[in-house]
């Protein structure tokens, strides 16, 4: 599918990422008709030119705003690897999720661009759920390895969810296609008046999950002084990080696994 303007001209979409979180989605696609079978791989026209500000990010610390490159994006686009069957005469609803988190990497070799390399899952609408909760602040208070501002604001606080069951208590989190590569995150909200982080993690394929808690996910940042030999625009990440608790979830097809952190008692 190829949308083009009423001149013939191509027509792409702005999307703001992060206005789509906790379950909101921006659509892609509505109403098309397309054959009838299993499709083993989607590719996303993407706009990211090196030194290009059509794609951007905007830095929260300065307002900032740096251009976004996807290292042969304009070329080939994002292909996401994962199969999804369309059935004859039926209606399929798929959700690609776009973790952030995972994909966007500081400049190397004094480069002005940010690095995007996308770290994206496609899911059938009718197979998922979610899994929410909340991590307790007393919880935080008892880890050495957690800092709690004046404000609650916790510096490297982060859920992480994994699909082989029980993790290490040390984990490396931009091990992509390993066994402890993790299959999302999220970054908890302080709630004054509960006095909790909440999070939301949505489109979740029904199964069995692990969910961690950390509060050193800083540490995924890139080591914009040590670019990969092989490939100058890849920064290097050695660093791993402590779960200081983690719990088992299940998912069910249309419900809402609840999984909440508070101190052992």
């Amino acid at each position: 599918l190829y949308y083009v303007d009423e001149n013939g001209d191509p027509d792409p979409q702005e999307i703001d990422l992060l206005a789509y979180q906790n379950g909101e989605a921006a659509p892609l696609i509505q109403d098309e008709e397309v054959l009838a079978g299993e499709y083993t791989w989607m590719r996303l026209g993407v706009e990211a030119e090196r030194g290009v500000v059509d794609s951007y990010i905007v830095l929260e610390e300065n307002g900032a705003q740096h251009s976004l490159y996807v290292p042969s994006g304009s070329n080939t686009g994002l292909k996401v690897n994962e199969s999804f069957i369309v059935t004859a005469g039926g209606n399929t609803a798929l959700t690609i999720d776009f973790d952030l988190r995972k994909s966007v990497h500081e400049p190397g070799n004094n480069a002005d661009d940010y690095i995007l390399r996308p770290t994206l899952r496609i899911t059938d609408n009718s197979e998922v759920g979610d899994i929410s909760g909340y991590i307790s602040s007393s919880l935080l208070l008892e880890e050495e390895s957690c800092e709690i501002g004046s404000e609650g604001e916790a510096q490297g606080l982060a859920v992480y969810v994994y699909t082989n069951g029980n993790i290490d208590v040390v984990v490396d989190p931009n091990d992509e296609g390993s066994d402890n590569s993790p299959l999302a995150t999220t970054i908890p909200v302080y709630d004054s008046v509960t006095d909790q982080y909440n999070y939301s993690l949505a489109f979740m394929l029904a199964g069995d999950y692990n969910v961690a808690v950390t509060c050193d996910a800083d540490v995924d940042d890139v080591d914009v002084d040590e670019p990969s030999e092989d490939n100058p625009d890849t920064p290097e990440v050695e660093e791993t990080w402590i779960s200081i608790a983690d719990q088992n979830a299940t998912v069910n097809v249309g419900e809402t696994t609840e999984v909440n952190f508070e101190p052992s008692t």
